[in-house]
């Protein structure tokens, strides 16, 4: 059935727009709804909405391991900023860039690429850097930060920000889009009923964390590898003849910490076998960049942290199985490793989750030894003896990767049947805290929909 809308001149003059996706139907209908309601604008409230430094006003050269984190669009991917893969700038660096600088119970957003997701900021540091890519608001007074945040992910507030998106090969907003945002403001009473269902999710999401946290650290209690020091070293020196047998100059492979690994990896006193004699030939995901609102979900490297898939904000895909030329259908129990980029990020598939296509830039590892567990391999992969493993192996210049054979030189401790059994345990019980998360997320922003949508009596 055709839908159209009818505009006047005098209203596109005004907007300045005139491209027709603006005043489709539906957002027609939510700013109606909106402004029927009692909402304001980011800028009537005050908000302080600020855009991201030039992008080469930061160079990798910045980075280190310690210092003010630094959050790029990939940290952005879920409504509580992901921590998991932080990366930080040197402090002489931070001081030149203050004014890009964020506080816990600030909010980010994309501002070109990955468009229509808010996260807030949270408290794991007092001050952080945003880059180039992202926009950044800070919280009007007397508005709750968990209600702001529940109303901007909603369906109503993420339909403005795609309404006044700009561009055509990479469609972006700009910080006067974000301050134009409306923004309903129902009785404190309401918006203190979302804030509450959005600080239940946090705390079973920080539940689902330290779960995986102590999953961890049994392993590697298990493993007499707790203790192990894993920091690098700033002198270091190793023979020719071994550079030549491995065909490998770069300093970095041939830090000291490797090698105190590898000496404790094979002092265990539990098998230790290579990866590639516990699981089938590793394969690459497809390669395919056209998204759109259906089809199959659509695995990439942002969508796998803390041991999980991300399915629910994956892209999708309009193929079907037949098109793709390569056996990467998921099966339950696969367990995935992202290889290029934020590399050594691996994650397992549950009940419900092979029906998505993976990326080029992930690994498919297909367990065939039945005594492995794919809870066990993914907290091992993820945890410090199987990521120093993996990052010794990656190469590359603006963009690491590891490939197939050198994840598959990676050397497994196979723990026994019941410490395995005890870490999956844990996981499960993540995953059943984390699927809580989500679901209180989604009935806070559900509680908020329903509230534009009424009408009032």
């Amino acid at each position: 059935m055709a839908v159209w809308s009818e505009i006047a001149i005098s209203r596109s003059l005004f907007d300045r727009r005139l491209d027709p996706e603006f005043y489709q139907s539906k957002y027609l209908e939510n700013e109606k709804r909106l402004n029927e309601k009692n909402s304001m604008s980011l800028i009537a409230l005050g908000s302080d909405v600020r855009c991201g430094p030039f992008g080469s006003a930061i160079m990798v050269d910045d980075y280190c391991h310690e210092g003010i984190p630094f959050i790029r669009v990939a940290d952005t991917s879920d409504i509580f900023l992901k921590t998991d893969n932080l990366i930080f700038l040197k402090k002489e660096k931070a001081k030149s860039l203050t004014r890009y600088e964020v506080e816990p119970g600030d909010i980010v957003v994309s501002q070109r690429g990955t468009l229509a997701q808010f996260a807030i900021v949270p408290s794991d540091h007092k001050k952080w850097i945003i880059s180039a890519n992202l926009i950044s608001l800070k919280v009007p007074k007397n508005l709750e930060p968990y209600y702001l945040i529940a109303f901007l992910n909603s369906e109503i507030g993420i339909s403005q920000l795609e309404r006044l998106q700009s561009g055509q090969v990479q469609p972006k907003i700009i910080t006067d889009d974000i301050k134009h945002l409306l923004i309903y403001l129902p009785s404190p009473d309401f918006r203190q009923q979302v804030s509450t269902t959005i600080e239940k999710s946090k705390e079973r999401q920080d539940e689902a964390k330290a779960l995986l946290a102590q999953a961890e650290g049994l392993l590697l209690s298990e493993l007499c590898l707790g203790n192990l020091d894993l920091s690098p070293s700033l002198f270091y020196e190793r023979p020719l003849s071994e550079t030549q047998q491995i065909a490998r100059i770069d300093a970095e492979f041939f830090q000291p910490k490797y090698y105190r690994l590898r000496e404790r990896l094979n002092a265990c006193s539990f098998r230790n076998v290579e990866l590639n004699n516990l699981i089938a030939p590793i394969k690459n995901g497809y390669d395919y960049r056209e998204f759109g609102e259906e089809g199959l979900p659509y695995i990439r490297v942002g969508d796998i942290s803390n041991g999980r898939l991300d399915i629910e904000n994956a892209k999708r895909v309009n193929i079907k199985w037949e098109d793709i030329k390569k056996d990467i259908r998921l099966k339950k129990g696969d367990v995935l490793l992202t290889r290029k980029g934020s590399y050594g990020n691996a994650a397992y598939v549950r009940e419900g989750q092979t029906d998505c296509v993976i990326s080029s830039e992930i690994m498919l590892l297909r367990i065939l030894d039945s005594s492995l567990l794919p809870e066990y391999l993914t907290v091992y992969l993820n945890s410090p003896i199987g990521f120093q493993q993996v990052e010794r192996f990656v190469h590359g210049d603006a963009f690491y990767s590891i490939s197939q054979p050198s994840l598959a030189s990676v050397r497994v401790i196979m723990a026994t049947r019941q410490i395995q059994e005890k870490i999956a345990a844990l996981v499960r019980k993540a995953d059943t805290s984390r699927d809580e998360s989500r679901r209180l997320l989604a009935e806070a922003k559900r509680m908020v929909e329903e509230a534009v949508l009424a009408r009032d009596q």
